[in-house]
């Protein structure tokens, strides 16, 4: 089961990618009050883990006929901002 890309006039919802990184890094380390760790090499390789996950779950849970329950990334278009 494949979710397409939803858009509205002003937002985009698709699915996260590798170059989502460094943005999704620091909203999430602002989200849940670790500012500091958007800085931090360490964290930031652990993000990078969960986001290959991310993405890899996209496909195998395709494979598997499953529904895609995940994380979405929601863009402004105007501004192509995560």
């Amino acid at each position: 089961m494949e979710v397409p890309t939803l858009e509205s006039p002003r937002l985009r919802v698709r699915k996260l990618t590798a170059d989502d990184l460094h943005p999704i890094h620091a909203i999430l380390s602002a989200a849940f009050g670790e500012p500091d760790l958007a800085h931090d090499a360490k964290a930031l390789a652990q993000r990078e883990r969960w986001l290959q996950w991310t993405v890899l779950a996209y496909e195998q849970l395709a494979r598997l006929h499953q529904p895609p329950y995940g994380e979405r990334a929601i863009v402004l278009k105007a501004t192509d901002e995560l």
